[in-house]
């Protein structure tokens, strides 16, 4: 009778023994998944600061944006191949080795740049770049020579000045044409920011087709109304109602995916004023609806700001 109580007490530690191993024991992976491949960028740091998407010859990645893609565009083929589909664009290296670059443009006007690189290797791979809206926790591009040309830069001569804006050293400024339209209320000068980065404080607006703008958390806000004069020309009719001085620059605008005839130059808009810009481009823009993008920067502050909207139709 003892010799049977030992025996099935010895069943029982032994059984418990086994189901505590088993409860600390890590659960098995399954063995038909590979490992997670996914790459995050956010959407507004890449309008400034390009993401670097390293393919091999045969990978297969998959660009997945927080709203609907309207275009891409590459400067040449037989590197990598791409193809939108809803909110994804699908890329595959075709290209045993080579670089280009990959603009790919949203229904709200942003438009994410890349640097697309295929090298040669043993490919085959599926990769996921999953792009989030807004600025990541982080903002701002890597420097580039030491300077950081996002923000504005202090000197010890200067510890208030902003950073200056690119200029073309041949030309002279454009002074825009003065409308007759009554000009917008100004209101009190943003107050200024040290060390401000890109897309700090300014949001993209809900705005109508052939509407570019972008606004303050307050509301004030500066906009620029777009009408068709002929095929290969654009009428902007600014506004600037942020109450500060805006520099926009000829070379930061891109019209569906093209840069005006003439780069060079540059134009200040003052707070309150209604201003008119003619711009030329080389190619037909007429019924082209995809995004607009005007790069500017807000000369008090030094912070970068960019009108974002739709051609219109």
């Amino acid at each position: 009778m003892r010799r049977a109580l030992f025996a099935l007490g010895m069943v029982l530690v032994c059984g418990g023994a086994g189901l505590a191993q088993s409860a600390n024991r890590p659960q098995a992976t399954n063995p038909y998944l590979a490992v997670d491949s996914t790459r995050t960028y956010y959407l507004d740091d890449l309008e400034r600061c390009p993401g670097i998407l390293d393919l091999q010859s045969g990978d297969l990645w998959m660009l997945s944006f927080p709203e609907p893609v309207s275009d891409y565009f590459l400067t040449r083929q037989g590197i990598v191949e791409a193809k939108v589909t809803g909110q994804r664009v699908m890329l595959a290296g075709v290209g045993t080795s080579g670089s280009v670059p990959l603009m790919v443009l949203t229904d709200s006007g942003l438009a994410a740049q890349f640097n697309v690189q295929v090298k040669p290797g043993t490919g085959g791979q599926n990769k996921t770049v999953q792009i989030l809206p807004g600025a990541g926790p982080k903002p701002g591009c890597p420097k580039a020579g030491g300077v950081d040309t996002a923000a504005p830069v202090a000197t010890s001569a200067a510890p208030n000045a902003p950073a200056p804006v690119r200029q073309m050293p041949s030309s002279a400024p454009i002074a825009p044409t003065v409308a007759s339209a009554a000009p917008v209320p100004a209101g009190p000068a943003i107050p200024v920011l040290p060390g401000a980065v890109y897309g700090s404080r300014f949001k993209s607006p809900t705005l109508p087709q052939g509407v570019i703008g972008t606004a303050l958390p307050s509301g004030k806000s500066i906009q620029a109304t777009l009408s068709v004069v002929n095929a290969t020309t654009i009428r902007f009719e600014f506004r600037n109602g942020l109450g500060s001085p805006v520099i926009f620059n000829m070379a930061d605008l891109n019209y569906a995916g093209q840069p005006a005839a003439d780069t060079s130059g540059t134009f200040t808009l003052k707070p309150g004023q209604t201003a008119i810009k003619t711009v030329a481009f080389k190619s037909n823009v007429q019924n082209r609806l995809l995004g607009v993008t005007w790069a500017g920067r807000v000369t008090a502050t030094g912070e970068f700001l960019t009108l974002r909207g739709r051609t219109p139709q």
